[in-house]
């Protein structure tokens, strides 16, 4: 499952389906949509929580923020108004925003597709430089006692 601009339910916290299928969480670290509080939720649960953040496992269930993305920099066509609204000004140009998108979900399939580690090393980067990002927002989401995490 690739999931772009988007998290999965809390709801699925639990769902046991969810450990057997690789998936790949993708966000802009300026998405007003699918805040960087929510996916950091999912990086807690999934990469932390369920599989440690051992290489093997972190691209098991994957969490990748591309820093100056907002929710529809990757995508083609008008946004409907209110979500546009919503959304927060991004950095990246279109153009850099899919190429940053395509290049995570290439690496990313094609790792689950074939088991060759030899193209990971770009993907394990993003990876840990998305890890490095949400350290601090996680310390603090611990702090004051987040329910969520």
């Amino acid at each position: 499952l690739i999931h772009l601009g988007c998290i999965l339910s809390r709801k699925s916290k639990d769902d046991s389906r969810i450990d057997k299928v690789p998936h790949m969480v993708l966000a802009g670290d300026l998405d007003g949509l699918v805040r960087v509080s929510r996916v950091a939720e999912d990086y807690h649960r999934y990469a932390i929580l369920k599989h440690g953040e051992s290489d093997p496992d972190i691209l098991q269930h994957s969490v990748v923020l591309v820093p100056g993305m907002n929710h529809f920099g990757f995508v083609s066509g008008k946004a409907p108004f209110m979500d546009e609204f919503r959304d927060l000004e991004g950095e990246l140009s279109h153009q850099d925003s899919v190429q940053q998108v395509a290049s995570s979900v290439s690496v990313f399939m094609d790792y689950h597709r074939t088991g060759d580690r030899e193209r990971v090393s770009p993907l394990l980067d993003k990876i840990e430089q998305t890890r490095n990002y949400l350290k601090p927002l996680l310390a603090a989401m611990k702090l004051e006692g987040s329910y969520h995490l």
